[in-house]
């Protein structure tokens, strides 16, 4: 029987050289690289063409036309160009997009808490209270009826005066908002991390220098009576 030939119908589908003891038969290349070992109706194991070699050649044409029409052959030829064009530099796949899109995130979250946590050192620097009467709800770019702290003050000053990270952060912020990093816990931690580094840096110069000069002062307290 002689076999067909025509490339619109073969160009899917190569030969399986195997062992001398195995028989030999074609394989869609594009089923057995990117296909499932079921699909069709019902989730019918897939076997002809896919897990085992195709060697009936007078159903060649019926067989291979039925096949080049199924949905998983059509999705795994889908998925082999798609895989195609990544390897030809043309488009970038899933892991170094999302890839890509985690560091572009985290970029502006840095951006953002930069300014939160510069905020709260102007605080310490100047000795200025961060606090105030209520801290709850959202901090907005409008003044509020009551007085919620110098530290969300500073925070709606600096986003209307130009600072476009901050005022994004601010005005994406709800009422449900658990990751604005505005929060007293939040402003605990960020003087805890700046104690820390100040403590360290002061340590390292210590140890840098070489040495050390304490200057002690003894104050002495005179009870008595005056004449």
């Amino acid at each position: 029987m002689k076999r067909i030939s025509q490339p619109s119908v073969l160009k899917f589908f190569e030969k399986k050289k195997k062992s001398e003891n195995v028989a030999k038969g074609t394989l869609c290349k594009v089923c057995v690289l990117f296909g499932r070992n079921h699909g069709g109706r019902g989730g019918q194991e897939q076997r002809s063409l896919v897990v085992i070699p195709f060697i009936n050649w007078k159903k060649t044409k019926q067989v291979f036309d039925s096949h080049s029409k199924a949905d998983y052959h059509m999705l795994s030829v889908e998925k082999a160009q798609g895989f195609m064009t990544v390897m030809a530099g043309k488009t970038t796949d899933i892991l170094t997009s999302i890839s890509s899109e985690n560091r572009k995130q985290a970029e502006e979250n840095r951006k953002k808490m930069i300014s939160i946590v510069e905020t709260v050192i102007l605080c310490g620097r100047q000795q200025i209270a961060l606090r105030g009467k209520n801290e709850t709800g959202k901090v907005g770019l409008t003044e509020p009826p009551y007085n919620d702290g110098n530290f969300r003050a500073l925070l709606r000053f600096r986003a209307r005066s130009g600072d476009l990270f901050l005022k994004e952060h601010i005005l994406s912020q709800t009422s449900d908002s658990r990751s604005m990093f505005t929060s007293p816990t939040i402003q605990n931690e960020i003087i805890n991390l700046c104690g820390n580094f100040i403590q360290e840096n002061f340590v390292n110069r210590i140890k840098n220098a070489g040495f050390l000069q304490l200057l002690l002062m003894k104050r002495k307290i005179y009870q008595g009576t005056s004449n």
